[in-house]
């Protein structure tokens, strides 16, 4: 990213925890839908909390 730019996605909405990565997702999914409903452009990472994958961490963010 080139100096003075800012990222798109920066803005975090919303996020929670869950012990597996599909019910990450679903969470995550479902956010979207709730907020693009509202007119709202977001983005939602899941990732891993650590590298054992026990735990899973989803982020929504807003596009700014």
């Amino acid at each position: 990213m080139a100096k003075g730019q800012q990222a798109l996605y920066q803005q975090l909405l919303t996020s929670e925890i869950f012990t597996d990565q599909a019910s990450a997702i679903q969470w995550g999914n479902e956010q979207k839908k709730n907020y693009e409903a509202g007119g709202m452009v977001v983005k939602v990472d899941v990732t891993p909390s650590d590298a054992t994958r026990r735990r899973w961490v989803a982020q929504v963010f807003l596009k700014v």
